[in-house]
């Protein structure tokens, strides 16, 4: 059984493919890190870098995962509006944003290891994004 606590801690690499927002695919490395910040929230931090026409651009993002039970977690924007909640594993996820239909998956792989994935329509968007997470250290 899938442990949240346990899962959403430390520093991870990723790994992460786009497609659909340019004509190629864009591939993506970078380290994402959680830090506790009371006893049920983690922050998550991200940032790496992708290369696109000959140039590296450097991304950063962070998220506020609030643990309510070791098998629900509420994945909150840095404002405190939730993005999605997670309930178990494997797991469908959506989240509308605007006119965006975000429709995404969520599994663990192994107690190092999970991926997310979401597929964006929108009015101006058709994208599909493929993360994939290993745990580097508990920190």
């Amino acid at each position: 059984m899938i442990d949240f606590n346990d899962l959403f801690k430390g520093k991870y690499a990723f790994q992460r493919q786009v497609t659909g927002l340019f004509p190629d695919v864009l591939s993506f490395e970078g380290q994402a890190v959680f830090k506790q910040i009371s006893p049920s929230r983690q922050t998550y931090e991200e940032f790496g870098s992708y290369l696109h026409n000959n140039q590296v651009i450097e991304f950063q993002t962070s998220y506020i995962y609030e643990i309510i039970s070791p098998q629900h977690c509420q994945v909150l924007f840095p404002d405190g509006r939730l993005f999605y909640e997670l309930f178990q594993n494997p797991q469908d996820i959506q989240h509308i944003c605007g006119h965006d239909h975000y429709q995404g998956y969520f599994e663990v792989l192994s107690q190092n290891e999970w991926q997310l994935s979401w597929g964006i329509k929108g009015p101006r968007k058709d994208l599909k994004i493929l993360t994939s997470y290993h745990r580097e250290s508990m920190l």
